[in-house]
């Protein structure tokens, strides 16, 4: 659903839909999950969005995974910091 929002332009909504999803314990991100909501942030620019979710990937086992740090450095590079 958020990389749905996300290929019809819809960048703002697909962080809030994320936002909604950390307050049900039940649904976790997942990989996918994580590279489009960073990918979200890019089209913002919405760093510190991007540096909140950053923190949330560092409590999950995704903190290692190479495909989400190669998105975080996009964004990071994108954003500007």
């Amino acid at each position: 659903m958020i990389n749905g929002y996300i290929l019809e332009g819809r960048s703002e909504e697909a962080l809030r839909n994320f936002c909604d999803m950390q307050m049900d314990v039940w649904v976790k991100p997942n990989e996918g999950t994580f590279v489009s909501v960073l990918g979200a942030c890019s089209d913002l620019a919405g760093l510190s969005e991007g540096m909140q979710i950053h923190q949330v990937i560092n409590k999950t086992i995704y903190q290692k995974n190479e495909v989400v740090i190669s998105a975080l450095i996009n964004m990071y590079s994108k954003c500007g910091d």
